[in-house]
This record gives structure tokens, sequence and C-alpha cells, in this order.
């Protein structure tokens, strides 16, 4: 039966983290080869900071004004600290480095509208 598989399933828990300061979204939109897979980009921006909490695709766009092996991917990035309300100085120093992040791993650039 197939609800049997279920129980075998990996179980992956992360460790409840009680955010006590307000969290902070900021958007991204790259211009990417389309050979770049969304998930990548994700992780890869995940994993580049302890400050992220939440990293979410809300836009992919390939089409009319767009090179032709190109395509854009919008994020919204959400950050937040366990210890204290993020400065503007800090939340920008982690928007440059997940801009240079995907920049040196992709060779995606940031979209200006």
């Amino acid at each position: 039966m197939i609800l049997e598989d279920i129980r075998n399933l990996p179980v992956s828990r992360k460790k409840f983290v009680d955010y006590k300061y307000q969290s902070v979204k900021r958007d991204f939109a790259f211009i990417v080869n389309k050979d770049v897979p969304a998930g990548n980009i994700i992780n890869m921006v995940k994993k580049s900071s302890e400050l992220i909490t939440e990293v979410l695709v809300f836009d992919v766009y390939h089409g009319d004004n767009m090179e032709l092996n190109k395509m854009s991917i919008a994020l919204s990035v959400t950050f937040c600290s366990p210890i204290h309300t993020l400065t503007e100085e800090e939340i920008q120093k982690e928007s440059s480095a997940i801009v240079n992040l995907v920049r040196e791993n992709t060779g995606g650039i940031l979209r200006y509208s």
C-alpha cells in the first residue's frame, strides 16, 4: 500500500528558534542562464548566512525583452536575528553578499527595473 511508504520517509527537523526581533524582507531579481536550476540559487542563498530565515521564488520570467538563453528569477529573502534588531548596515552587508554569491557561482547579475 502506498501510505505504508510514508513511514520510511526521512524526517528532518530544524531546531525551533523563537525570533523576538522584527524580520526584514528584501527582494532580488537575477538574470541567469536558463540552465541554472532555481533550487541551486535558493539553497546557495539559504546557506550563505545565519541571518537568513527564508528564501522564496516569487517570479521566473523568460521571453520578450530577455536574451534567448537567459531568464529572470526573483527571490524574496527574509532576514532576522534571534539576539537583536538588525541595522540597515547589517541588512545592506547581507544583501551585497547575496548579490556577489550569485554572481560568482552562476554568473547571474542583479536585474534593475
